[in-house]
């Protein structure tokens, strides 16, 4: 069924394939421009970080904040609201993410902003916080995003999170390196073409997940460390396969979420749990997994366990991120909807502005 060179015709499915294919060549545009900048606040006396975003723009940040333990020096907080947290000071790093640069919520933190800390860095490809950064000449990275042709998003994660990760490492608020760099790029492009729509369905892993997720409800479901990056991708379930998903963390979800597949029965038989398994995972996580898998097993819950592939953890994210990336576009490939328009969220956006 997904092995019809006809299916991937069109400039708009072809713009979405492109970018899902141009994650690696994001990663490295990014780090490189990042690593460039001249950053135009004081690198001292940083004792927090705060990004601020809102959907897909959001994502970057919630991935790294999963990371916190295994990468960063300093505590790391997301917001997605028209307001900062109370504790930000002068010693607090604030992020102001928005690709569109017009999101509502993110252009009014701006204002706040500059009366809590001048360490304010934004990330945008222009609209009204390019404006904002020019006006207060603010530290911007303002990327060419000539590898996202989709202009979506969701899809341009290999900036957004790899423009988080190079101001880290600049700022020493992480430790990384361009050996780690060209590793993460290297199996990036290794399995991108595993999972191309040129690869039979026999042999390509995303294909074949997608087949068994039709008329299914995913629930994601993985250790803390991958828990953004799962984040990311029940996102890409809602927006590139219109398919309602969930996602939960372990060890959590074992102190509730069991007792509730009883009712109502007609929805139950249809979820499918994808239990993202990771080397990383404590000992203790790998064991509630394997039990968790048994007491689905024993309610006749479908399930699908997904051995994440990375050497780091940082790899596995990235990977997680490719990974369900083709895995929704061929959903939304089977279901007969266009990947890429998102109409109910662009309807809501124009009633807004009514």
């Amino acid at each position: 069924m997904l092995d019809k060179e006809s299916l991937y015709q069109g400039a708009e499915i072809e713009s979405v394939i492109a970018s899902l294919d141009f994650l690696p060549a994001q990663i490295e545009q990014s780090w490189a421009e990042v690593d460039k900048i001249s950053l135009r606040f004081s690198v001292k006396g940083i004792e927090n970080i705060v990004v601020a975003g809102m959907g897909g723009s959001a994502l970057g940040g919630e991935i790294l904040k999963g990371l916190e333990a295994h990468l960063l020096r300093k505590p790391i907080e997301i917001v997605r609201d028209y307001s900062l947290p109370g504790y930000v000071d002068q010693n607090s790093l604030i992020i102001l993410s928005s690709y569109s640069g017009a999101t509502e919520e993110i252009t009014t933190i701006a204002k706040e902003t500059l009366k809590k800390t001048n360490k304010i860095f934004i990330f945008t490809t222009g609209g009204n916080l390019a404006d904002f950064a020019a006006k207060h000449n603010l530290s911007v990275y303002d990327p060419t995003p000539i590898f996202n042709p989709s202009d979506l998003p969701r899809l341009s994660l290999g900036y957004s999170l790899t423009t988080l990760l190079s101001l880290f490492n600049k700022l020493s608020l992480l430790k990384m390196n361009s050996r780690r760099l060209r590793s993460l790029i290297s199996l990036l492009v290794s399995y991108r073409d595993r999972y191309r729509p040129s690869v039979p369905t026999n042999g390509n892993p995303a294909k074949k997940l997608a087949l068994t997720l039709i008329d299914r409800l995913p629930v994601l479901v993985g250790g803390t460390h991958l828990f953004g990056s799962i984040s990311a991708a029940r996102n890409m379930f809602h927006e590139t396969g219109k398919t309602f998903a969930v996602s939960y963390p372990l060890p959590e979800l074992n102190h509730h979420l069991l007792e509730s597949l009883s009712f109502p029965k007609d929805v139950t038989r249809r979820l499918t749990f994808l239990l993202l398994l990771s080397r990383f995972d404590y000992k203790a996580v790998k064991q509630r997994a394997r039990i968790t898998a048994t007491v689905l097993e024993k309610r006749n819950i479908a399930f699908e366990p997904i051995n994440i592939i990375g050497r780091t953890p940082l790899e596995e994210v990235y990977w997680l991120i490719q990974f369900f990336g083709y895995v929704t576009f061929y959903l939304a490939i089977l279901y007969g909807v266009d990947p890429g328009r998102t109409p109910w969220v662009d309807y809501l956006k124009e009633s807004l502005k009514a």
